[in-house]
């Protein structure tokens, strides 16, 4: 589901532009702390953001996940996981809150802690989806897809 229209079947906390604000306030209210964090993380800059959704959407979007076994296996020495790309095949608040991280919100106040300005968002989801790990499950530290579908633009950031 890539238009803006809205769900009916969702609540409206559900919604891609409520969710969308609702991340970019957690991380504007947290943005010198994670700034900060940002520039002092080693061997290389991330963050980690505790609590990013208030308790009742994240519970609500956890109930809303497809079960782990409907999802594609993927069992490396790389990584062990679950993985699904088919967003409209899953209810319609996981494409909701996927697409909520490339709103221009979320885009502008990750630019503010990081610093890095010009960030696009990549609306096509390009390598990205659904990951779950259940027990046991992993992904190695490994150089992550740096490019766009088409090949022309490089990605400076994994939201996770």
């Amino acid at each position: 589901m890539k238009s803006d229209a809205i769900d009916a079947r969702l609540p409206f906390f559900l919604h891609r532009k409520a969710l969308a604000l609702a991340i970019a306030e957690r991380l504007c209210a947290a943005e010198a702390g994670l700034r900060s964090a940002w520039l002092g993380a080693t061997p290389f800059e991330h963050l980690v953001i505790d609590d990013l959704f208030p308790a009742e959407t994240a519970v609500e979007l956890h109930a809303r996940l497809p079960p782990p076994e409907s999802l594609l296996a993927l069992s490396s020495l790389r990584q062990r996981k679950r993985v699904g790309i088919e967003v409209e095949r899953y209810d319609p608040a996981i494409g909701e809150v996927l697409f909520a991280f490339q709103m221009r919100e979320v885009v502008e106040a990750i630019e503010r802690i990081t610093g890095l300005d010009c960030l696009e968002p990549d609306p096509s989801l390009y390598a990205s989806g659904l990951s779950v790990m259940v027990e046991g499950g992993f992904l190695n530290p490994h150089l992550d897809n740096s490019h766009d579908g088409d090949q022309h633009k490089y990605r400076a950031l994994n939201l996770l």
